[in-house]
């Protein structure tokens, strides 16, 4: 790897630095706390539930989770393509961001609509008829995953303009708004409090990140949200290659 990054790009060796391997670290500390964070937001229901619930329960819980989860892949390959083309921010960056979180909507919408309808016979054909009761867990955790999905593209901007604090910030929030749900309403409702903590945490996380990429990239909440021709031009031509390509 080092051979090809000297061979391509003319990457030369340097003496290290107090100074730059304190920048890294920072960036680093501010960035992992949001990772993690993230994996708590995700995985809090669970834990909790190990406490509380019965393996049954657990069980139903875990088979609507990876089902609606997957739908996360999506959003987690866009921010891998795009976090070298936004780093530094620059002209025209933000309006690829603010693209890609509208697609990115409508694919992850479309795809959670799909399993939000045909939940009762892919639970049947993956696991049983005995995990049926996770159906309403599997509608109701797909409302916030769509949202997160759709926002979580927001992510490699902020990282690349040397924000990775507002991300953190926006999932440690949102995990504490998860438990908060989790600690009022699981003794009222019983298991579907988890679902609608992750709901709330996902709800909070994602206008967090909302509020902090109009913050920083100076464009409007319409500019960011509303679907234009573009994006329609952008969605036909996709739809024709992808016909083509079969």
């Amino acid at each position: 790897a080092l051979f090809f990054f000297r061979w391509k790009y003319d990457i030369k060796m340097v003496s290290v630095s107090i100074v730059n391997l304190w920048e890294m670290l920072h960036y680093g500390a501010r960035y992992h706390i949001g990772k993690i964070s993230n994996q708590a937001n995700i995985k809090v229901g669970t834990m909790v539930l190990a406490f509380f619930a019965t393996r049954e329960e657990i069980g139903l819980f875990a088979v609507a989770s990876v089902l609606t989860f997957q739908a996360i892949v999506i959003p987690d390959v866009i921010s891998i393509v795009l976090m070298p083309r936004v780093a530094g921010g620059g002209v025209g960056k933000k309006e690829i961001v603010a693209q890609c979180f509208r697609l990115t909507a409508i694919i992850c919408g479309i795809l959670l609509l799909g399993i939000v309808v045909f939940a009762e016979p892919i639970v049947v054909i993956l696991f049983s008829p005995k995990f049926l009761p996770a159906v309403l867990l599997i509608r109701i955790l797909s409302i916030g995953v769509v949202f997160r999905c759709a926002c979580k593209v927001f992510e490699p901007y902020l990282l690349g303009i040397n924000r990775p604090g507002c991300v953190s910030i926006s999932m440690a929030i949102g995990t504490v708004v998860n438990l908060v749900v989790l600690w009022f309403f699981l003794p009222v409702i019983g298991l579907p409090a988890a679902a609608l903590g992750i709901i709330a945490g996902f709800f909070v996380s994602s206008g967090l990140l909302i509020f902090y990429f109009i913050r920083f990239s100076g464009l409007g909440l319409k500019q960011t949200l509303q679907l234009g021709l573009p994006d329609w031009i952008f969605v036909n031509n996709t739809i024709k290659k992808f016909w083509r390509f079969f």
